[in-house]
């Protein structure tokens, strides 16, 4: 590559501003110094006529392990790709705002006829349960307070002895026939409102209820199956999808043949007749000589060491072949995988050319094409149903996964965990208030402090947070990789043992096939690193396709901030506190 720049004899910019024509010769001096004789004359592009035919995705499954799912109907007009995948099975915020109306209206109806005493009884029959989430505050455990829980509700009101239950709650025997004369409205107006928000009753006592069906425990990420039926290579796979935004880039083509059946194939024909356009982006060389160029890029700036071959093609690139390429808009389906037959060029001299993929004549070059362990040489190009944008809430929920080389164990902390009413408590924050107002755990040993004792004392290890949970290593069968296994851990509170377990769901969630009932849930070992990983579960809010909105409660992954120290020791001497006198 040759630059040439000029040597001013004065700080005065006005001479060069000035750029003087001076005669003819002058122009054919700069015509040969800036190597413009040693061009082609080829003819511009003026036209160009395309045809080729867009296989669209009809369906898609979840894809987990070696086991995928079950294929579902797929239309990129109706469903929004990033919802379907993410969500979780049970919309937590809806449901917790239906909970609330169901117990209203149910109560409503009662003290509508005077029956305040059946209304009391009822609620007290009835109390919320959140499996194991920490209790909401204000207005919402106000309402708790005198209000039933419709999950409880609806299965007594359900329940063949619904009567014999209302008797033992102490409803009134005058008040039994009006409470079981309501029953049959109310739960005509829960049971669709519950199953909208994705409620069918397992999700009480079954925390995997509460995973997406996409989600890995293993690895921290999403995985699913699109399947384009009429394409040449069908199935597209996603396997690290780690939230955010579903585009191209998450998807590779796969050799294996597509399972089941995800229904029938649809295509469309793609014809195009356009007129080229000089390819432009920042930084880029002007055209003509007494164009200011753009500032803001200086590709002149750039910093590359004499190895760093890729920074260096990309500026050679800009510089010198930036104007050789041409850009023409295609209008394609979205969801879908286009396979471009024709593509003819016609030039200003009247010539027309016929290009085909670069892959065919360098298979390296394969920019905007899918990677995969398919051998067919499939040069199509997949539009992908990705969103435009979305809003997220802030999280309900987040968990930190971090190394601490010091105590030489990983360590699963809850930041953030939901209660009740789905809004997020701080788990730092409230094991600082635990310890504030007294209820210190005790340190196993012996009771009480070495400064509380005037005297030394053991301690085989010392206290951690209570929401700080251990990832023990352990080999996995293969002998070769290590998982984390999240342990649970015993603590001494107030002289009595117990098992601390973790309050949110992320951690609760269960192993993809898990070996015996109640195993708890384990990591691959390296998708700890020393950096650590952040997982969240936070609401989001995106328009469809056709403009109408969507909301669900999706999980993000990102890089955590580092390692941690929990402070953990083992084999601890405490020393008494020095006496002042």
């Amino acid at each position: 590559m040759m630059r040439l720049e000029s040597l001013p004899r004065s700080h005065d910019i006005e001479e060069g501003l000035t750029a003087r024509a001076f005669d003819a010769l002058w122009f054919l001096a700069r015509q040969w110094q800036l190597g413009e004789f040693r061009g082609d004359d080829t003819g511009s592009p003026y036209a160009c006529g395309i045809e080729g035919t867009a296989h669209h995705v009809t369906a898609w499954r979840p894809h987990l392990g070696d086991e995928p799912g079950a294929w579902r109907p797929f239309d990129p007009a109706t469903d929004q790709l990033e919802g379907l995948v993410e969500a979780e099975p049970v919309d937590e915020i809806r449901l917790v705002a239906l909970r609330l109306e169901g117990g209203r209206r149910f109560r409503t109806a009662l003290t509508a006829t005077g029956r305040n005493e059946a209304a009391d009884a009822v609620a007290a029959a009835c109390p919320w349960s959140d499996a194991g989430l920490p209790e909401p505050q204000g207005l919402a455990a106000a309402l708790r307070r005198v209000l039933p829980d419709p999950l409880v509700l609806a299965e007594l009101l359900a329940a063949p002895d619904a009567e014999d239950q209302l008797e033992t709650a102490g409803v009134p025997a005058e008040d039994r026939a009006a409470v079981t004369q309501l029953a049959g409205p109310w739960l005509e107006w829960w049971h669709p409102r519950a199953a909208a928000a994705g409620f069918t009753g397992d999700e009480r006592s079954d925390p995997g209820a509460q995973q997406p069906a996409t989600w890995n425990v293993h690895h921290l990420d999403h995985g699913f199956d699109l399947a384009a039926p009429t394409a040449l290579s069908p199935l597209l796979r996603a396997g690290a999808y780690r939230s955010g935004r579903v585009d191209w880039s998450e998807f590779d083509t796969t050799s294996q043949e597509i399972t089941d059946d995800p229904g029938d194939g649809e295509s469309s024909p793609v014809e195009a007749l356009a007129i080229p356009t000089p390819a432009s982006f920042p930084g880029m060389p002007a055209n003509r000589f007494w164009e200011m160029e753009d500032a803001v890029v200086d590709f002149g700036k750039v910093e590359a060491s004499a190895i760093d071959l890729g920074r260096l093609m990309l500026v050679q690139f800009a510089t010198v072949y930036g104007n050789d390429w041409c850009v023409v808009p295609l209008r394609l389906p979205v969801a879908s995988i286009t396979e471009i037959g024709d593509f003819i060029i016609a030039d200003v001299f009247g010539g027309l050319e016929k290009l085909g993929p670069c892959a065919a004549v360098d298979p390296s070059w394969r920019l905007f094409s899918l990677g995969g362990d398919s051998d067919t040489e499939d040069g199509s190009f997949f539009l992908a149903p990705a969103l435009p944008g979305s809003l997220q809430a802030a999280p309900v929920e987040k968990v930190t996964y971090m190394r601490d080389e010091m105590a030489n164990v990983a360590w699963a902390v809850e930041d953030l965990v939901p209660d009740g009413d789905a809004h997020a408590v701080d788990r730092l924050q409230q094991w600082f208030d635990v310890r504030a107002a007294g209820a210190g755990f005790t340190q196993p040993g012996g009771q009480g402090s070495a400064a509380a004792t005037k005297v030394p004392r053991y301690v085989v290890s010392t206290q951690v947070p209570t929401h700080w949970f251990p990832l023990v290593a352990e080999q996995l069968p293969n002998e070769e990789s290590i998982k984390l296994r999240l342990t649970a851990v015993a603590r001494l509170m107030d002289g009595e043992l117990q098992l601390e377990e973790p309050a949110g769901r992320l951690l609760r969630d269960l192993p993809i096939a898990p070996d015996e009932e109640g195993e708890r849930l384990w990591l691959c070992e390296e998708e700890v690193p020393r950096a650590g990983v952040q997982v969240m579960r936070a609401a989001q809010l995106a328009r469809t396709h056709k403009g109408g909105t969507l909301t669900w409660i999706g999980r993000r992954v990102s890089a955590g901030a580092g390692e941690g120290a929990s402070g953990l020791r083992h084999d601890v001497l405490e020393e008494p506190a020095p006496d002042d006198n």
